[in-house]
């Protein structure tokens, strides 16, 4: 079995030239046909409608649950969808077509990579402003030219329609084990393609009016022209780093160990499941074992926010070196989580949580801890995108187990108040937090039973 060993790519893109939330890394080898698509044109449609025609095939035969799809209502009639775009509509609509077809089987390995065809140029076009995704609302967090005064602004319009009305059309069609995935990449919204695909514009490059409330109320309104360079220059709003941050920067490594001597905590940020050029991930082991040998400390917190995976057996030593610790108790080993948690990281929340007394902090993850991964990765001569389709399940936790994510014990939502001020709701909520299970309960072996368990959330727009 091929085991999870690099990245493919970050696939719904990096913070800095979209302006979306944080990047979505693929876990799994890349296969197939990986040769640069052709320009993204509207091409022949008789070839478009023979190419989906393959793509259904490919994923029946691929796909772990393919099986399944042939007596599925929601796939044929998505199939059907996705014939009528490559007939006779844009290519943006095909693109929304596509995803909805793939997010049929609510899968977030099985997608279309956003980023494999921004690194190949098929969508050239930005806004000149960047979107954060918060507990609270969709914000503008970098702008320029005419979308300046929009900066800080809660997006309460795009285009002339309410902002909740076009994000869940955009969850309807996003590929994801639950709608927390979908939340994650909101930030996208900044391409015109997505926007021309969901219908918040016609065309690509048409101009596009987006209102915000500010923070003392005021409604403001820009019209936006996408361009070629919207992404470039764009000025970021002035906020103050989160602790974790400005420690990340002190470390220079993406994982390290921080001391917290006066909260007695270690606090461990895990931020990929990957070994660095200077850092090795059998060395980074051998960083948390040596602090958590230290005297002083009875707590440890492990951070699995904004890491969306890697190599899922490269944080086993470490999983077991905790589990093995004197901090694998109740009320001492903590757990913080959110909607980036997903591939590889997603299997390291789910093995401390079948495997740990760990409690969990923050908000629900992007993955089941039952899934699917280890991507196939296949182009599409005509229409030029890529896309991938999972070849493996990854169940880390029982099979009777039917959870869309993990729920945080202590919901700590992430504001986007908190994030300009570099307040850190979810380490908080965890160095304070005072246990009141013990070891013997039940719902410790029973994890998908315990309370928290069955809380329900929905993202902000559904509020």
């Amino acid at each position: 079995m091929k085991l999870l060993k690099r990245f493919w790519v970050m696939a719904f893109l990096c913070l800095a030239s979209l302006a979306a939330g944080p990047a979505f890394a693929q876990h799994a080898p890349s296969q197939g046909n990986q040769s640069a698509p052709p320009a993204w044109e509207v091409g022949d449609p008789a070839a478009r409608v023979a190419e989906v025609a393959v793509i259904a095939s490919t994923v029946i035969a691929t796909h772990p649950r393919g099986h399944t799809l042939a007596t599925n209502p929601a796939w044929a009639a998505a199939l059907e969808e996705l014939e009528v775009a490559a007939e006779g509509g844009s290519q943006a609509q095909y693109l929304i077509s596509l995803m909805g077809l793939l997010a049929v089987l609510e899968d977030g390995h099985t997608t279309v990579p956003i980023g494999f065809s921004l690194e190949h140029g098929l969508f050239p076009q930005r806004l000149p402003l960047s979107f954060g995704v918060f507990d609270d609302g969709l914000f503008v967090t970098a702008a320029k030219d005419e979308a300046a005064p929009l900066l800080g602004g809660r997006v309460v319009r795009l285009g002339n329609e309410p902002v909740a009305d076009v994000l869940e059309r955009f969850a309807a069609i996003w590929p994801g084990d639950n709608v927390a995935w979908a939340y994650h990449d909101l930030g996208l919204l900044g391409l015109p393609v997505l926007l021309s695909g969901l219908g918040v514009m016609e065309n690509t490059d048409d101009p596009v009016s987006i209102a915000v409330e500010l923070g003392d109320g005021t409604l403001v309104e820009a019209t936006l022209t996408p361009r070629h360079d919207g992404n470039i220059e764009r000025v970021a709003l002035d906020r103050t780093l989160f602790p974790r941050q400005q420690w990340g920067e002190t470390a220079r490594e993406p994982n390290f160990v921080q001391r917290l001597p006066e909260h007695q905590t270690i606090y461990v940020r895990l931020a990929t499941v990957t070994s660095s050029e200077t850092l090795s991930m059998r060395d980074f082991t051998g960083q948390v074992q040596t602090v958590m040998a230290e005297p002083g400390y009875d707590r440890l917190v492990l951070d699995l926010r904004d890491n969306s995976g890697g190599n899922n057996i490269l944080a086993e030593r470490m999983r077991r070196a905790i589990m093995l610790s004197k901090y694998n108790v109740p009320g001492s080993l903590y757990v913080l989580i959110a909607p980036q948690t997903f591939s590889a990281a997603m299997n390291v929340a789910s093995r401390f949580e079948r495997d740990t007394y760990a409690l969990f902090v923050g908000e629900p993850t992007g993955a089941s801890p039952n899934s699917y991964g280890d991507h196939s990765f296949q182009i599409l001569e005509e229409a030029g995108l890529g896309y991938m389709i999972s070849t493996l399940p990854w169940f880390d936790s029982m099979p009777m187990d039917e959870r869309q994510w993990i729920m945080p014990d202590v919901l700590a939502p992430s504001t986007f108040a908190d994030w300009v001020a570099g307040q850190d709701a979810g380490l908080e909520a965890a160095i304070a937090h005072e246990n009141t299970r013990e070891m013997d309960e039940s719902d410790w072996f029973i994890p998908w039973q315990r309370a928290s368990q069955g809380e329900t959330w929905e993202p902000f727009w559904r509020r």
